[in-house]
């Protein structure tokens, strides 16, 4: 081989050296901007999630109203500010929940009532399964911090299906809150 092509072939494998180092530096640069970016979003979706609302048990009582957790304090003032409240009701002998939305809420001498009327005609069929009943009707129901549950079935019509409920329950209150309430 003569010395001009061993000099050619010597600059060539100095140049690709040069390249490829090059490329690995920006390579690297381009993993640390990677990471700082990854790092930047995690932190930037933790302060955003921590600034949104979410669901948090306010006040739980028994079925006499005896607060068992939570403050009644922060159930009014989270009905004050018009947040969005969930009631969950343990039914009678411990046999279930169910969880209503609480539609027209208020205050008076520091107990909240809740009143519902979305549930149409809905009950157990023989094997215990729900089912939409064929004459239908609606079910109010209204609660209170205080315990008492009453509940009305009226049909379509007008008729009232048997004598309202008129119970004690164990509740908890929901609200959809800001981080700070």
């Amino acid at each position: 081989m003569d010395n001009g092509v061993a000099t050619v072939i010597a600059a060539l494998i100095v140049t690709a050296g040069t390249i490829i180092v090059a490329l690995v530096r920006e390579v690297g640069k381009t993993a640390d901007r990677a990471e700082r970016t990854a790092n930047e979003t995690k932190k930037s979706v933790k302060e955003i999630s921590e600034n949104l609302p979410s669901w948090s048990e306010l006040f739980e009582h028994d079925e006499n109203g005896a607060p068992i957790r939570g403050s009644i304090d922060d159930l009014i003032q989270a009905v004050n500010k018009g947040y969005p409240i969930k009631v969950r009701i343990n039914k009678p002998q411990g046999d279930g929940i169910e969880v209503m939305d609480g539609q027209w809420i208020f205050v008076e001498n520091k107990v909240v009532f809740a009143t519902n009327i979305d549930q149409i005609s809905i009950g157990k069929d023989d094997s215990g399964n729900y089912k939409y009943f064929d004459d239908t009707y609606h079910y109010y129901v209204i609660v209170n911090s205080k315990g008492q549950h009453h509940a009305s079935r009226i049909y379509l019509d007008g008729r009232h299906r048997g004598e309202p409920s008129n119970t004690v329950r164990r509740m908890t209150w929901i609200g959809l809150i800001p981080p700070r309430l």
